[in-house]
C-alpha cells in the first residue's frame, strides 16, 4: 500500500523517539504507517482519533496506534507528548495489536525513565533507553494486548491490505467526484459484503465514512492556503450541499468551517 497518499515512509529501520514540546506543531494530519506508535502525555491535552476510535488525551495517559491504523490528531494549547515509533522489525515475529488507550502507573513511570534518558548525550544512557524501551513493549505485550497474531495471520492481514489497496489509492484520486461504494468494490473485484467486511476491519470505519473523512481533510487543506469561498471548498472537495459540508466537518473537527478558517489563518 506504499503508492496511496496518506501514507507515510519512515525511513528508518531502528526505533525513534519524538518530543512534542508546547509551541511545536500539534497537528497530526489522517495518515498510516507500518511502525507502531505509542504516545504518552507529559502534559496538556491532546485529541486523537484512531480507526473509528476517539481519545481524549490527558496527562500520564497513553495511547498506541497499531500497525496500519489510520489516525490524526490535535493537540490543545499546552500541549506536551512523548512519542516512541517502532519498526515491525522490533517484534521480532511477535505481531500484537494493543489496547488503543491505556492508564497504567507503570507506563507512566517507564515513559518518565525514558524521557530521563533521552535527554542525555552519555552512551550510557542510550543503551538504557533501549533497555526501558524493551520492558515498555514487554509490559505492553503482557497486559495491554487485545489480541496476539501469529506470523500467517498477520500475513493474511496484510493480504487483507492489498486487496483494497485499489480502492483507497482510487478514493485519494477521485475524492471530488461522486464515489459510490458499489464503483469501489467493482474496481477491486470483491463482493459488496466482502469488500466492506474487509474495509471495516482494516481501517476501522467504512469506505462511505473514509470518503467523508478524506474530503473534510481536503477541505482543511483549502481552509489554510485558499482564498476561495467555503461554498466553493465544499465543492472542490466532493460535496453537493454546502449545509451537509458544515455539519460533517463539525462533526469530524468540533467546529466550523469559518471557525477553523478563522483559527487556522486561512486568507481572507
Amino acid at each position: 500500500m506504499n503508492d496511496i497518499k496518506l501514507y507515510e515512509k519512515i525511513p528508518y529501520d531502528e526505533y525513534q523517539i519524538r518530543i512534542l514540546k508546547p509551541g511545536d506543531s500539534s497537528l497530526v494530519p489522517l495518515h498510516w504507517h507500518e511502525h507502531t506508535e505509542i504516545h504518552f502525555m507529559v502534559g496538556g491535552t491532546f485529541k486523537m482519533r484512531c480507526g473509528d476510535k476517539i481519545l481524549n488525551l490527558k496527562k500520564n495517559d497513553c495511547a498506541v496506534i497499531n500497525s496500519n491504523e489510520l489516525h490524526e490528531g490535535l493537540g490543545g494549547k499546552n500541549c506536551m507528548s512523548f512519542r516512541i515509533i517502532l519498526p515491525p522489525s522490533f517484534f521480532e515475529n511477535h505481531y500484537a495489536i494493543f489496547e488503543s488507550f491505556i492508564q497504567d502507573d507503570m507506563v507512566t513511570e517507564i515513559f518518565n525513565k525514558i524521557l530521563k534518558c533521552s535527554e542525555s548525550k552519555e552512551a550510557s544512557e542510550r543503551f538504557m533507553l533501549k533497555g526501558y524501551t524493551y520492558l515498555l513493549i514487554s509490559h505492553l505485550c503482557k497486559y495491554h494486548t487485545e489480541r496476539s497474531l501469529s506470523e500467517y495471520n498477520y500475513q493474511i492481514y496484510n493480504d487483507k491490505l492489498n486487496k483494497i489497496n485499489t480502492a483507497v489509492k482510487y478514493i485519494s484520486n477521485h475524492y471530488a467526484e461522486d464515489i459510490s461504494t458499489e464503483t469501489l468494490f467493482k474496481i477491486v473485484h470483491l463482493s459488496q459484503s466482502h469488500f466492506c467486511h474487509i474495509f471495516k476491519d482494516v481501517f476501522g470505519m467504512s469506505a462511505k465514512e473514509y470518503l467523508l473523512t478524506i474530503r473534510i481533510q481536503k477541505a482543511c487543506e483549502l481552509l489554510k492556503t485558499s482564498s476561495m469561498s467555503i461554498t466553493d471548498i465544499a465543492f472542490n472537495c466532493g460535496f453537493t450541499d454546502a449545509n451537509y459540508f458544515a455539519r460533517a466537518f463539525r462533526k469530524l473537527k468540533g467546529k466550523s468551517p469559518s471557525e477553523y478558517k478563522k483559527s487556522h489563518g486561512g486568507e481572507k
